[in-house]
């Protein structure tokens, strides 16, 4: 439910006139999508740095890495911007990484 919630405000964040239906389908893609990436996702969280959403991932032979729940799981917050948005957000730093607020 978190994991929705987060979802939802990303899309209303990135597009303030979308609709209802269109919200509910971009939380159904990226749900899709953690379904198909590989990785165990341990927990979700907002990344404190860019307020996107964040999930835990834990692959089997390493530690948990956070990534960006776009369509491309970006560990950088500009990277992931130019996923959400199709253009870069100038105003985050090229060194930020996805990090749990």
């Amino acid at each position: 439910m978190q994991l929705a919630l987060h979802l939802m405000e990303a899309a209303v964040f990135q597009d303030p006139a979308i609709t209802a239906e269109e919200a509910i389908a971009q939380v159904r893609k990226a749900v899709e999508g953690l379904i198909e990436h590989q990785g165990e996702r341990t927990s979700h969280a907002t990344c404190k740095r860019c307020r996107f959403p964040v999930a835990s991932v834990k692959d089997p032979d390493e530690d948990a890495t956070w990534v960006h729940l776009d369509d491309d799981y970006s560990r950088g917050c500009r990277a992931a911007s130019f996923g959400r948005d199709g253009e870069w957000d100038d105003s985050l730093d090229k060194q930020w990484k996805a990090v749990p607020a």
